[in-house]
């Protein structure tokens, strides 16, 4: 079968884009923008919409609303424009970010108290600050070839590193007995166990 350019292209990126998956990616997008801005809408051309960028047939989508086909193109064609004049859109879009950003930092927050959880579990006497569990391993005075090993590991913070046992960090390449010395160093000059 013959390729041209864009194909090949397309297939080396690993994305393979077929003219069908490109209608349902839009149509999917054209959805969730009426769901957004359902508050904005009345239910009836809200729904004839839906259905019509859905693929129904016309004249099903109108037997269904009870309304002639001309009547519900008229609706659909209003609505439509209704859509792109609507300026809360914007607003939406950047309410939705905001509350992406704080979806994140909640889980960030919820990650470290997990991870504090899990340090007092091991040592319930001795509680570790969490501004010490949130150090980078850059501010710790590690050498730069353990620091270089923990981060092709995925350590890059104390918090990261506590939860680790040492067979596990004795299994990271370029990560030997000095490295490991260095790290005991470290736990020791923190007060962590």
């Amino acid at each position: 079968m013959y390729k041209d350019n864009k194909e090949i292209v397309e297939e080396a990126k690993g994305i393979f884009i077929t003219p069908r998956r490109a209608r349902k990616a839009f149509i999917e997008n054209q959805l969730t923008l009426i769901r957004m801005c359902k508050p904005y809408l009345e239910e009836r051309p809200a729904f004839i919409l839906t259905e019509l960028i859905s693929g129904e047939n016309l004249s099903y989508v109108a037997e269904t609303v009870g309304l002639p086909r001309e009547r519900v193109m008229t609706i659909a064609a209003t609505t439509a424009l209704k859509l792109s004049k609507i300026d809360e859109i914007d607003k939406i879009h950047t309410k939705n970010e905001l509350l992406r950003e704080e979806n994140k930092r909640l889980l960030d927050k919820i990650a470290e108290l997990e991870d504090r959880l899990a340090v007092y579990e091991k040592n319930p006497e001795k509680p570790i600050d969490p501004l010490v569990l949130s150090k980078p391993l850059t501010d710790c005075g590690l050498t730069v070839r353990t620091v270089n090993a923990l981060k092709s590991y995925g350590c890059n913070t104390v918090r990261d590193l506590i939860n680790q046992d040492k067979d596990t960090l004795m299994l990271i390449p370029r990560f030997g007995r000095k490295c490991m010395d260095d790290l005991e160093s470290l736990f020791k000059r923190l007060d962590i166990e």
